[in-house]
């Protein structure tokens, strides 16, 4: 279940749907040491990430193999900074 925005240093709790962009992501699901027979359909696991409005009008989600899902900057430059970030460099 969803309990906040994906961004890490943002607290916003999550409270509808309508309040940010929700992420649906399948990956495979393995199952340590068995392998599935041939014919059969790879099993798949759904998660769910949200970003707030806020966030979600300056980041989004990308997944990396390695270090999961990872909040990046859009690349219009022009926007507000999300919740934790300041406009300075």
């Amino acid at each position: 279940m969803l309990s906040k925005c994906a961004n890490s240093i943002c607290p916003t709790p999550f409270r509808r749907l309508s309040h940010g962009k929700l992420f649906r992501v399948e990956r495979k699901a393995f199952v340590a040491g068995l392998t599935p027979p041939r014919r059969s359909r790879p099993r798949r696991r759904v998660e769910h990430y949200w970003l707030c409005d806020q966030c979600s009008s300056v980041l989004t989600l990308i997944f990396e193999k390695e270090h999961g899902m990872l909040t990046v900057p859009l690349p219009e430059a022009n926007k507000r900074a999300p919740i934790g970030q300041t406009g300075a460099a």
